[in-house]
């Protein structure tokens, strides 16, 4: 039983994150965010939502050149957890 309440304690917070990189945008929201985006950052998040459509659809090819952009992103801003996001992305891929 205790189990029980801690996987649903889990499950509650979990779906509670707001992280960014969670979000699932739709590819023409993505392309948007890319287009405005004022920060590296946020130019980042919006290749993340088009790479998640791309892997979602089925369309490897083009997944590949976004991903390839959201490397150079995060290798120009050095931040780890970025780098992390992109290797995740790559591995969904590869699986």
């Amino acid at each position: 039983m205790k189990h029980f309440a801690l996987l649903l304690l889990l499950c509650h917070f979990g779906g509670n994150l707001d992280a960014q990189f969670f979000k699932y945008y739709p590819v023409d929201t993505a392309r948007r965010i890319i287009e405005t985006a004022k920060t590296p950052e946020e130019k980042f998040y919006g290749y993340y939502g088009l790479d998640r459509y791309y892997i979602n659809n089925g369309l490897f090819d083009s997944c590949e050149l976004v991903q390839k952009e959201m490397y150079a992103i995060a290798k120009n801003l050095n931040r780890d957890s970025l780098l992390s996001d992109v290797n995740i992305s790559i591995s969904n891929k590869n699986i």
